[in-house]
């Protein structure tokens, strides 16, 4: 892998952890909109990581998911659930996003925080 390669898929995942950390302080102040989209993005950004490592390139957060799930979920390199989070997380963030009516409790919040926390390692040992 090119020193470039590595670089571009090592930005990418510290934008992940930075969007991680910025969903903890959300959390912590009661944010709770913002922090469902943090903890989304942060989703996005790691699995952006791991598809530079692939070579699959996509802004598309539909197009990046489906990837995710067939060259991984499909093909049991990572457990069901993990894709779970994912689907869940980005219906709530489109919510938290577009909805102006749309509420959350703060316990499932810290719930998904948690459940990003795990999505993170199992992607960061499929990246290394």
């Amino acid at each position: 892998m090119s020193e470039d390669k590595i670089k571009e898929i090592l930005v990418k995942i510290e934008k992940a952890k930075a969007t991680l950390d910025d969903a903890l302080f959300l959390i912590e102040n009661d944010k709770k909109l913002m922090a469902v989209n943090r903890l989304y993005y942060s989703i996005f950004y790691i699995l952006c990581a791991l598809a530079e490592k692939y070579d699959f390139g996509t802004s598309n957060h539909t197009q990046l998911i489906g990837w995710f799930n067939k060259n991984f979920v499909a093909e049991n390199k990572i457990d069901k659930d993990v894709s779970k989070t994912v689907h869940r997380l980005f219906d709530m963030r489109t919510k938290a996003d577009y909805d102006f009516y749309s509420e959350f409790d703060i316990t499932d919040i810290k719930n998904f925080y948690n459940e990003v926390c795990v999505f993170f390692d199992k992607i960061l040992k499929l990246i290394n």
